[in-house]
């Protein structure tokens, strides 16, 4: 799988062909979830991307959910990105049993929004802590501007996943050049992906951000089958 950023891909190559080998040996079988909240229509476009990414990744398996507004106590009503169609299912279980779980937070005022806090929040009341000890989590997100908070808006998620035990896994600067180019506009960061949606929101995610997403999916699906297969 190619790239924008170049030169990560022949890394990325020798590894997958090492994890691969590996979990065929000893039948792994590793689920990733993209949770992504769907306020703005970028997210999803991103999301999108980085399943794409974790699809590429032999031996991982990943489903891929909207986060609710308005999370209930028990359980989270969650919509399907295959069929649009609402259901009811325990999130928490997915979030169990998952190995890894890629975030799409959008960023308001460089901070996660108020529904993604309180989803993380409904997770602290005895239903995931403790049970999410050593799984992995990334983030990619998205800022109105350039310099309005995609960075902090990571950093400030780290939070609530250090209190979960979760390992955060950046994507660092293994996009490669393309993360320098500052001949058009684009997010992302060290942090993870990101998309500038422009003060109205309207601006869609451009190739190279969808490219990045589908970098940082196909990263994460690695170190996911990475840390199973040390195990």
């Amino acid at each position: 799988m190619s790239f924008v950023g170049g030169g990560v891909s022949s890394q990325l190559s020798v590894s997958n062909s090492y994890l691969e080998a590996t979990a065929k040996r000893e039948g792994e079988h590793i689920g990733v979830l993209v949770l992504y909240d769907g306020s703005i229509p970028q997210m999803k476009a991103m999301a999108d991307a980085a399943k794409r990414g974790v699809d590429s990744v032999t031996g991982i398996t990943v489903e891929m959910y909207r986060l609710p507004h308005d999370p209930p106590s028990d359980k989270t009503v969650i919509s399907s990105v295959f069929d649009d169609q609402t259901f009811e299912k325990s999130l928490y279980h997915k979030l169990k049993s998952a190995s890894g779980v890629l975030f799409g937070i959008p960023g308001q005022y460089g901070l996660p929004p108020a529904a993604v806090k309180k989803f993380f929040d409904s997770l602290g009341d005895g239903k995931a802590i403790g049970s999410l000890n050593g799984k992995l989590a990334g983030v990619f997100t998205s800022s109105p501007l350039q310099g309005a908070g995609q960075e902090t808006t990571i950093f400030t998620t780290i939070t609530q996943l250090a209190s979960l035990g979760m390992i955060f896994v950046p994507t660092g600067y293994g996009f490669g050049p393309a993360m320098f180019d500052l001949s058009e506009l684009h997010g992302g960061s060290p942090f993870g992906a990101g998309v500038i949606t422009g003060p109205d929101n309207k601006r869609e995610p451009s190739s190279q951000e969808l490219e990045y997403a589908q970098y940082q999916g196909c990263y994460f699906g690695l170190m996911a089958k990475r840390v199973e297969t040390i195990r």
